[in-house]
């Protein structure tokens, strides 16, 4: 018998394939720990590439993924991340997109447990969460601390106000005091006028 070997197209089917062993393999060791992936088509299409660069076949292919959600299996089981997709980031920017994953899971855990706590829904404005995400790293804070400390006042506040919802922006989190005394003051004087 002659054997042909597997170009890149070969190896994009395997994985495609909805029996893929490889990438069910994959979502069975996340699952393990009550994390749920998915992988995007062009995501399958960089490992089926990155496979093809090393000539071994379908072995590849776990090696490929392997060394692209390595970082995600080391990091993740201790978070509160429950799903997340690769993508063509994690396939490229594994580290970046890693540390991306881990902020968003812990401002989120943050935001659950103050509405749970205050019934108040609180969202970041996207230079809010650069910030508090540059001021955690700087002190070696966790970022759901450093959201503890910053806006602890801020369920009785938010309260006092009448407001369901509130986007924290910049200046929050650089005077998180001030900011909610100003917002404070505006309600009661609107209330009184």
């Amino acid at each position: 018998a002659v054997l042909h070997p597997l170009d890149k197209n070969d190896l994009l089917a395997i994985l495609r394939s909805p029996k893929s062993s490889v990438i069910l393999a994959k979502k069975r060791d996340f699952r393990a720990y009550g994390i749920s992936v998915d992988f995007s088509d062009e995501a399958l299409e960089l490992l089926a590439a990155r496979a093809n660069e090393e000539q071994t076949g379908a072995r590849s292919l776990v090696g490929a993924i392997e060394r692209a959600l390595l970082p995600f299996e080391k990091k993740l089981p201790s978070s509160s991340v429950e799903h997340f997709v690769v993508d063509k980031d994690v396939i490229n920017e594994p580290e970046k997109t890693l540390g991306r994953l881990l902020h968003s899971s812990s401002l989120d855990r943050f935001r659950r447990n103050f509405f749970d706590k205050h019934g108040i829904e609180l969202f970041f404005s996207t230079a809010a969460e650069t910030l508090l995400l540059q001021f955690a790293a700087e002190n070696g804070e966790k970022l759901e601390d450093r959201c503890n400390t910053l806006f602890a006042d801020y369920g009785h506040g938010l309260k006092l106000t009448g407001l369901g919802e509130y986007t924290l922006s910049e200046e929050a989190v650089r005077n998180p005091q001030e900011v909610l005394n100003q917002l404070i003051k505006e309600y009661y004087n609107r209330k009184t006028t």
